[in-house]
C-alpha cells in the first residue's frame, strides 16, 4: 500500500501521489498513520512521558489524546494521537499535526490547503462548519473542513481558536493554530457519540 505524506509545508509537492489513496491508512502525518503503534515512532520512555499530559473528553475515557512535541526536522510543531485507554499496544486511531499560527493567518492558509485537497479528492463528501467543542472549553471554537471517505474515515483541516481564559485550555497550554488530522471512523464515532 502506498503511503501518502500529509504535511502542510509540503502539500503542494505531494499531491500527485494522493490520487491513488483509498483509505485513511494511506495517509501520513510526518510518517505516522492510523493503525500504527506509537511504539513504531517513539520510545516507551517518550510515550510514558507523553501519557502524563493526556487529555480525556468530558463524558468518556474510552479514548484519550496523547500529545508529543515534534523534532525540528518535522513539518509540524506538535502531534496529538487518539489511542484507547489502557491499550498497551498504543494503536493510533487518529493522527494530528499542529502548527502554531494566528487565527487570521490560519484561515487564509486553510483556504489554500482545502482547495488543493478538493483537487485531489474530488469525490469525497465535504463539510464546512464551526465546532464549539460542546461548550466544554469556554468560548473556544474551530473552523473545520472535513473530507469524508467512503470508508467513513475523515481527513480534517481546521483552525483552532481557543478561549485562553478557560481553565482546561490554560492548564494544557493549548494554542491557536492550524491542524491537519487523519481519523478512523471508530475515532470519529467516539467523538460524535460518546465524548461530549
Amino acid at each position: 500500500v502506498m503511503k501518502v505524506f500529509i504535511a502542510v509545508l509540503v502539500l503542494i509537492f505531494s499531491f500527485q501521489s494522493w490520487t491513488k489513496a483509498e483509505d485513511i491508512r494511506d495517509f501520513q502525518i510526518d510518517g505516522m498513520s492510523v493503525g500504527d503503534s506509537l511504539l513504531d515512532h517513539f520510545t516507551l520512555d517518550e510515550i510514558e512521558e507523553a501519557l502524563k499530559l493526556v487529555t480525556y473528553y468530558p463524558k468518556s475515557k474510552k479514548m484519550k489524546v496523547v500529545p508529543f512535541e515534534a523534532n525540528n526536522s518535522d513539518s509540524y510543531e506538535r502531534y496529538d494521537f487518539h489511542i484507547k485507554d489502557n491499550d498497551k499496544d498504543y494503536i493510533i486511531y487518529s493522527a494530528k499535526g499542529l502548527i502554531k499560527i494566528s487565527v487570521d493567518k490560519c484561515l487564509n492558509k486553510k483556504k489554500s490547503i482545502i482547495s488543493d485537497i478538493e483537487n485531489i479528492l474530488p469525490n469525497a463528501s465535504k463539510r464546512n462548519y464551526i465546532n464549539n467543542y460542546g461548550n466544554a472549553y469556554g468560548k473556544s471554537e474551530a473552523h473545520v473542513n472535513d473530507f469524508l471517505m467512503a470508508s467513513g474515515d475523515i481527513i480534517r483541516v481546521w483552525c483552532q481558536d481557543w478561549d485562553h481564559n478557560n481553565e482546561t485550555v490554560k492548564s494544557y497550554k493549548w494554542w491557536d493554530g492550524l491542524a491537519v488530522n487523519v481519523s478512523s471512523k471508530e475515532q470519529i464515532d467516539f467523538v460524535n457519540k460518546e465524548a461530549y
